[in-house]
């Protein structure tokens, strides 16, 4: 027949016939779009958090640098009160790598989130 052949409509078409649909894809993008900024901040925050720990490897870092001072003062909010939860491991911190989990864990669910939408 001769509508077998004809193409597809482009999505505008689609949601002038079909306003319901037009809707519904709205509503899906809005909180997939959060959802997936979301997920984007806590990867940049991976990446500073990275950055700090690889800073404290290097003991003559100047620490009156204005991105040393920057980094800590973004990172050390959420270090602080998971070294006072954590015990002591001598000189070795492990609350970046507890952070690094809960972070991953914490991605892993908004990911999850976006996908169930």
């Amino acid at each position: 027949m001769m509508w077998d052949r004809l193409p597809a409509l482009p999505a505008s078409a689609q949601d002038r016939r079909n306003p319901t649909h037009a809707k519904s894809r709205e509503n899906t993008n809005v909180p997939n779009s959060v959802i997936h900024l979301l997920a984007t901040l806590i990867q940049l925050y991976t990446f500073v958090l990275l950055a700090r720990i690889v800073l404290s490897w290097f003991p003559k870092v100047d620490r009156s640098n204005q991105i040393v001072q920057l980094l800590y003062q973004v990172t050390e909010p959420v270090l602080e009160p998971v070294r006072r939860a954590i015990p002591s491991l001598g000189m070795i911190d492990i609350s970046p790598i507890v952070v690094f989990i809960g972070l991953q864990i914490l991605q892993s669910f908004v990911l999850r989130m976006a996908t169930d939408l």
